[in-house]
């Protein structure tokens, strides 16, 4: 029964595994047909925009030469099957010149298309039924403007919505697949493709995948669409949050084959585990005694007794992969000591620099710390910073700030002592905790260290950078009485070098500057 329940879940999870799984993929290649698409249609957008534009700044719309214009538009149209008409607006808002209605005389003094140009601005309207053909638009305008750069009117192309079903579905989507284009108010600008009793230019749909637009949601989860079909879906938004790119599959037709696999794996998954149930009672009694051993093994290394090892002789009968495990194990727990020493070192150490990290300095810096105070003995630390590092970095690139950084890693290294603790700080910031030090000492130090920064320049075949460093001092009095504790005293020392370091960078750099102001008497 333990196997048949184990099986039964294995199966289980395979079935929520699979599932999600299939899910991720939908939505990984529906992510990628929406990117797809938006990028078409925003090219769309921005290419059928500049045609109106171009059209705009030709010599006889500038000069409003109507005869011309009117031979103009209709060999543009001729040409640009994109666009259904082609027209000139005066500022009081008439139609003087139309391709494809050269009697037409309107007034569209009260649509936002005109208003839009006369504020000097390019626009795509929303959809528009005009009242001469009913058929649902989309109107791109522009503003015209002649030589001396004074507003003649406005010129407008009208698309037809088909065109633009014709755009979106220039990306197949499979047979299974669904894309289409709403507005923000659930209205179709393309064709449902699988409902063609849809209306675009007319019919609105409010469907979850809508909901989730308005509120820019990731939610990913099966919903049913306006077909009352359970569907997989995605959106994107297009330029300027104009149109939303729906795309969504059937989960009848994305899930088709996933009850065929589900049975398969079941039989064989019943028959793998009746198999193994025999194998499982003959080795039983083999493996049961050394696995006891083995997990005593791993239980006294966990509690770090590394050197622990298991007689080779009680795997003597046990089958060759536990001998091997065995003898893996002994090896394991041999290098191990060692391994995790080295690991413990690395985690100290700065790996670009080879000084210590802060972490090093904060377990160290508190033991000095709590030494020099119990011995009465002065401690001071220095913080010194790379000036204009940043430039460096930016001008010759990271890697070579890199090699900066170690060069100044070498000369802290030559001027501190043995008892000096040197660390990196982070960035181009170094720290120097240095006991038995007073603030004499310690300025001679630092300004030591200052010095040879600025007569080393860093040199590395034909590039040579010049560099200074700011040193900011600040020294522990050791008869000072405080309630902090060890290591509070330790980051209040380093803040308060690190004062000093800031007022350093405040009065040019290149200098040293202290602070022994720092904790209350």
């Amino acid at each position: 029964m333990i196997i048949v329940v184990f099986g039964l879940f294995i199966n289980a999870a395979f079935y929520w595994i699979y599932t999600n799984n299939i899910h991720e993929e939908v939505n990984e290649q529906l992510a990628e047909k929406l990117t797809l698409q938006s990028l078409y249609i925003n090219r769309w957008l921005d290419e059928r925009s500049a045609d109106i534009y171009q059209m705009s700044r030709t010599q006889d719309v500038k000069a409003v030469n109507i005869d011309h214009m009117q031979n103009d538009f209709v060999t543009f149209i001729n040409n640009q099957s994109e666009f259904t008409d082609l027209g000139f607006v005066n500022t009081e808002g008439d139609i003087l010149v139309s391709a494809m209605r050269p009697q037409t005389r309107m007034n569209v003094k009260n649509q936002a298309f005109f208003e839009q140009a006369i504020q000097g601005k390019m626009y795509i309207s929303k959809v528009v039924f005009p009242r001469i053909t009913g058929d649902p638009i989309i109107i791109f305008s522009s503003p015209v403007y002649n030589d001396d750069n004074q507003l003649q009117g406005l010129i407008y192309g009208s698309v037809k919505l088909g065109t633009i079903s014709r755009t979106v579905q220039s990306v197949h989507f499979g047979r299974a697949g669904e894309q289409y284009l709403i507005d923000g108010s659930g209205m179709l600008i393309t064709e449902a493709r699988l409902d063609m009793q849809k209306l675009y230019g007319r019919d609105k749909i409010d469907t979850e995948i809508l909901q989730r637009a308005l509120a820019d949601s990731n939610e990913d989860s099966i919903y049913t669409n306006y077909r009352g079909e359970e569907v997989i879906g995605s959106y994107q938004w297009t330029k300027d949050r104009r149109w939303i790119i729906v795309a969504e599959l059937k989960t009848s037709e994305v899930f088709a084959a996933r009850s065929n696999i589900m049975w398969v794996f079941v039989v064989i998954t019943l028959c793998i585990l009746i198999a193994s149930l025999y194998g499982i009672v003959l080795v039983t009694r083999r493996v049961e005694r050394p696995l006891e051993f083995l997990l005593q093994g791993t239980k006294v290394l966990k509690e770090g007794h590394y050197e622990y090892r298991i007689d080779p002789s009680i795997f003597k009968h046990a089958p060759v992969e536990l001998k091997e495990l065995c003898d893996t194990f002994n090896m394991m727990s041999l290098k191990l000591k060692s391994t995790v020493r080295l690991l413990e070192d690395y985690a100290l150490i700065d790996a670009l620099t080879e000084l210590h990290n802060r972490r090093y300095l904060a377990q160290e810096g508190s033991k000095i710390i709590e030494k020099c105070i119990e011995t009465q003995q002065p401690c001071a630390i220095m913080m010194i910073d790379v000036d204009y590092f940043k430039k460096v970095n930016d001008t010759y690139g990271h890697q070579v700030g890199d090699r900066v950084l170690l060069h100044i890693a070498k000369i802290l290294k030559l001027q501190t002592r043995q008892t000096d603790l040197v660390a990196r700080y982070g960035g181009e910031e170094f720290t120097v905790l240095a006991q038995q030090t007073d603030l004499e000492q310690a300025i001679l130090i630092g300004d030591a260290i200052r010095k040879e920064i600025e007569n080393k320049p860093y040199v590395e075949e034909e590039l040579r950078i010049p560099l200074t460093a700011s040193v900011g001092i600040a020294l522990l009095p050791f008869a000072a009485e405080t309630d902090l504790t060890v290591d509070t005293q330790l980051s209040t020392l380093a803040e308060a070098a690190d004062r000093a370091l800031y007022r350093a960078k405040q009065s040019g750099r290149n200098r040293i500057e202290t602070n022994t102001d720092w904790m209350p008497a």
